[in-house]
């Protein structure tokens, strides 16, 4: 955050797009909603640019629904389909 608030400073968060799981599933690091009880290192409102091994989301500024159609973009594809339904039902 500090980055983001310095002048001229931007924050850059790397993620991977899919994590595998103890039972050897592959789920999607980016998801339609925080699992209750979430703790998050960045607020929604302080998060600038995402980047994933398929791209950059540049998130500053823009609408949820925008913020959503941007990540979705960098989602592991086999995992988009799913996430535009969820985004659809909650936006």
């Amino acid at each position: 955050m500090g980055a983001l608030l310095s002048r001229g400073g931007r924050s850059i968060h790397g993620v991977l797009s899919r994590k595998l799981m103890n039972d050897g599933n592959w789920v999607s690091s980016i998801v339609p909603r925080f699992k209750d009880p979430a703790i998050t290192s960045v607020p929604r409102a302080m998060s600038d640019f995402v980047v994933t091994e398929y791209g950059v989301a540049k998130l500053m500024g823009k609408t949820e629904r925008e913020r959503a159609n941007e990540l979705i973009a960098i989602a592991h594809p086999d995992f988009r389909e799913e996430l535009k339904k969820e985004m659809q039902k909650l936006l």
